[in-house]
């Protein structure tokens, strides 16, 4: 066997081939002796490792006999991968623009790269054109490894620091920028030649020192993609989400098995090793269009709803929680210990539009929507919405604006109980008459409501709005010259027609100057005092109103004004007791004054008189 030629680097059992004459051959070491082996031997036993060896030797056959017709596939299966790779970008780049849809995008074009420049390697003819394809493949390289690590992280939801995202990229573009000058130094590689010997051209490279940091990312790829699906298949137990990331597990498994295999020598000079970057993407594009990636609104909906600061609980038909977000995950706890663990999903919905406070003091507030598709209700969301801020700010707020509400309408009554003093004391009337017609109507308004009169009318908002403006009944007097508010003769018929301007006066002032600021009801009957208070039950006031066309609070207003004058002496009135003004009001009842408001009057006399 002199033309015999060893293959050292192939081992089987005890044995080593022998290429000779055209064919392969296999010696056994321990008997020193050589013959031809074949899967059809007649011997009487042939175990498992003769059939494995005898495959081998077949294929091996195969492949030096028909070296052409496998440089024109393997050079065709790689122009295959390309055209795979530009109809997976424009499938990419024909969906709406997204951070998804942008690594997608970026990871199929570096990956488009790497196979345009190992095909100009394959097929090169001098060293020049395979560095050429060399370099063209290092500059897709180290993103086709960093970007589907990248992604996989994303989906797993593993937060990668920014910082070692920028230094990962500086990493990678020192490597693209020593493999593209490799002709100009010796720090990528230290020697490299054109082998054309194989089935295809291989540009044989002696590594320099920055070669091996491009194996330690691709490395560290594999690894960290691995690591993180790991970690989500641990955390993760819906069955949907375990599908998602089993279709993402043949990342990292097939970049292992081709890796394995072009370093083993197996398929001789081919590089199997890119076809890893194509199963990557193939395995990603049918991610996106398994589980929608591309669609910008499926993508906005799923960030709202997990970072919304709500929580949200979705339920199926059977009241069975279906999904949570992180804002609920982050709640649940607090609300088990407020509630206890039994049926919590049943206590929630009975608090449907109702708030209620946690250990914590948080407050929330549970609204319950229904899920409804094609008219059916296929389950509910319950939404718990953190009211704490709200609640306290809305209770502070209303505590503020009632404070300074108060303040302002104390403000404005005093300015305007400063005029109703300044007409009272302009006018010829009885010491402390504006308190004590006040408090007279008080009384009679209330005797009136204990008895059944009016009880729907006297509310105690109306007592209070009544006592309250019942001080501005004279304001109108501020505009009556002295000459007749103070004379102390007869007034003239002119005069008198000046003086009963007064009501008309007051109602005009109090309607421009209380509209807006007070309560609108109060303000009504502070002018139906003020302008009707001189109008009788018979008619025979200023304004000739009678019976009931006279607002109640003016007919009660015109008992207490009367009684005060009587009572105090006042220029144009006799000075009478008390039981002589109580007289005189029970003569005018049905006359001057409502029957049923001088019964009151009388009823309460004494409750008037000590006040």
């Amino acid at each position: 066997m002199a033309s015999c030629v060893k293959i050292e680097n192939l081992h089987f059992s005890n044995s080593s081939l022998l290429f000779e004459n055209g064919k392969f051959f296999c010696i056994n070491l321990q008997e020193k002796t050589c013959k031809e082996k074949i899967f059809w031997n007649e011997k009487k036993r042939i175990d498992c490792i003769f059939i494995v060896e005898s495959i081998v030797l077949g294929f091996l056959n195969f492949w030096m006999f028909k070296e052409a017709e496998m440089h024109s596939i393997l050079v065709g299966i790689q122009c295959l991968g390309i055209a795979i790779l530009a109809g997976e970008l424009v499938y990419a780049k024909l969906h709406a623009p997204s951070s998804n849809q942008n690594y997608m995008s970026a990871f199929i074009a570096c990956t488009f790269m790497v196979f345009v420049g190992y095909l100009i390697e394959m097929t090169a003819t001098t060293v020049d054109v395979a560095l050429i394809g060399k370099k063209i493949s290092y500059l897709g390289k180290p993103a086709a490894i960093l970007l589907p690590a990248f992604f996989v992280a994303k989906i797993c939801k593993v937060k990668i620091p920014q910082g070692i995202k920028i230094s990962l990229f500086l990493y990678s573009v020192i490597i693209i920028l020593m493999a593209v000058t490799c002709n100009y130094h010796y720090l990528y590689y230290t020697s490299y030649a054109l082998d054309t010997s194989g089935v295809v051209s291989k540009l044989k490279t002696t590594p320099g020192i920055f070669y091996h940091s491009f194996s330690v990312l691709t490395i560290g790829g594999i690894l960290f993609t691995a690591g993180v699906l790991v970690r989500a298949f641990r955390h993760v137990k819906s069955s949907w989400e375990k599908d998602k990331l089993l279709l993402i597990c043949f990342i990292p498994l097939v970049g292992i098995l081709c890796k394995s295999v072009s370093m083993s020598g197996i398929l001789g000079d081919f590089d199997i090793s890119y076809a890893a970057s194509l199963v990557s993407s193939l395995c990603l594009l049918l991610f996106f269009a398994k589980y929608s990636i591309f669609d910008v609104v499926a993508l906005s909906k799923d960030a709202a709803f997990d970072e919304h600061p709500s929580g949200f609980v979705v339920l199926d038909k059977r009241d069975q929680v279906v999904l949570k977000n992180k804002m609920a995950m982050k709640l649940y706890p607090e609300i088990f210990e407020r509630f206890g663990p039994d049926d919590i999903i049943k206590k929630l919905k009975s608090l449907s539009n109702q708030t209620f406070s946690l250990p914590s003091n948080k407050i929330l507030r549970v609204i319950i929507y229904p899920i409804v598709k094609k008219g059916m209700e296929r389950g509910n969301v319950i939404v718990l919405r953190n009211v704490t801020e709200t609640q306290t700010y809305q209770h502070r707020l209303e505590v503020e604006v009632r404070n300074r509400t108060k303040e302002i309408k104390d403000l404005q009554r005093s300015v305007i109980m400063a005029f109703a003093n300044v007409a009272a004391v302009r006018d010829v009337c009885p010491q402390d008459h504006v308190k004590n017609t006040s408090e007279c109507v008080e009384v009679i308004a209330k005797s009136l409501k204990a008895h059944g009169d009016y009880a729907e009318i006297l509310t105690d908002e109306y007592i209070a709005n009544l006592k309250n403006a019942m001080p501005l009944h004279d304001i109108g007097k501020i505009a009556i010259s002295d000459s007749i508010l103070k004379k102390s003769s007869a007034l003239t018929d002119a005069e008198v027609e000046i003086f009963k301007t007064h009501t008309q006066i007051g109602a005009r002032l109090l309607e421009e100057n209380l509209a807006g600021l007070e309560d609108e009801n109060f303000v009504r009957i502070a002018k139906e005092i003020a302008k009707y208070h001189h109008e009788r039950w018979n008619g025979n006031g200023y304004f000739g109103m009678k019976g009931e066309e006279i607002p109640l609070s003016a007919r009660i207003a015109a008992i207490a004004d009367s009684f005060d004058y009587l009572i105090a002496n006042p220029q144009f009135a006799k000075t009478m007791t008390q039981e002589e003004a109580v007289q005189k009001i029970q003569v005018l009842r049905g006359a001057d004054f409502e029957p049923c408001i001088v019964d009151a009057f009388v009823r309460e006399i004494s409750t008037i008189w000590k006040s």
